[in-house]
């Protein structure tokens, strides 16, 4: 098949153009110019242009002859969040990709959401990527929806490499409410082999697939074993969530890329438990337990760290 992948220079997009060049899949990498192209595959196909606008998705799709598109490409919400540009870009650019493939007679649509993306988050990021979702549905073109859990790697950018990079360094950290909240970190490798492997499942296509790791935890259950990992021992706070939504709304004031959001904080707190009994069943995923991928990410990650051995 050829595969057309949004945000292949991303932590999930890199992930999914390596699974599909190793599943003998020929990939294009659709990446806006001057872009850093460290983490996209040599063996890719480059093609330069913006999603977002219908013109250089459609040269696009003719160029590469698109059989699938994997659209990984988002505004995340490791930064300031910013309602006009993730509206803009999640949703509005997803609705000219879309129109594009359909178009150009794609056949597949598989769509990297979130556990985020559900009607009671209330965040920017959960919003608009649920928003994006429904954009896909009435697209008019055969589509997998896939929403992962926290997803991580030992690539160093992305919210589980701020959360670290945070657990590495402080003595004192502070947590938001008790940690109760469900989280199944996944791997992004794990989330790329089941995606790619879907292709060709024709029962799969119109459904949405929550997807996680091998181990269900909580928030704090998580930063206890990226503490344990990195050999840290911090004292935990637990601090009220009125407080944390505070302290986040004065942290976006005064940085651009702040250790905690207000999205952050949303996402977190309307978080849901993944069950990912189903794409076991019909798409054979079998990810890796969080230690193992624990593991190798902190040391893929060290030397974005100073001072972690």
């Amino acid at each position: 098949m050829r595969l057309l992948v949004t945000g292949a220079n991303g932590l999930v997009g890199s992930a999914v153009c390596r699974e599909g060049l190793a599943r003998g899949h020929g990939v294009f990498a659709l990446v806006r110019e001057n872009s850093d192209l460290s983490l996209v595959p040599e063996a890719c196909t480059l093609l330069f242009g913006d999603f977002t606008s219908y013109h250089d998705a459609s040269r696009a799709i003719t160029d590469s002859r698109a059989d699938v598109v994997i659209h990984a490409a988002a505004v995340v919400s490791t930064g300031r969040p910013d309602l006009e540009k993730s509206l803009g870009v999640n949703v509005e650019g997803t609705r000219h990709l879309a129109r594009a493939a359909r178009d150009g007679g794609v056949k597949l649509w598989l769509q990297v959401s979130s556990m985020s993306a559900h009607a009671d988050n209330r965040s920017i990021y959960g919003g608009t990527k649920f928003a994006c979702d429904q954009v896909v549905r009435a697209a008019g073109i055969p589509f997998i929806i896939f929403r992962p859990s926290l997803v991580y790697a030992g690539i160093p950018r992305g919210i589980f490499f701020k959360l670290v990079s945070i657990c590495s360094k402080a003595s004192l950290l502070p947590l938001v409410g008790d940690g109760s909240e469900p989280v199944r970190p996944i791997h992004a490798d794990d989330l790329a082999a089941t995606m790619i492997r879907s292709v060709g499942v024709s029962s799969a296509v119109g459904g949405t697939y929550p997807l996680g790791g091998a181990d269900p935890m909580t928030f704090r259950g998580l930063v206890g074993e990226i503490c344990t990992g990195l050999d840290r021992h911090p004292r935990i706070i637990p601090v009220p969530r009125p407080i944390c939504r505070l302290g986040a709304l004065a942290l976006e004031l005064i940085s651009g890329n702040p250790p905690l959001t207000t999205d952050n904080i949303e996402g977190l707190l309307r978080a849901q438990f993944v069950d990912h009994a189903r794409a076991g069943a019909e798409l054979g995923h079998a990810p890796r337990a969080f230690r193992v991928g624990l593991r190798e990410s902190l040391e893929e990650m060290q030397s974005a760290l100073p001072g972690v051995a």
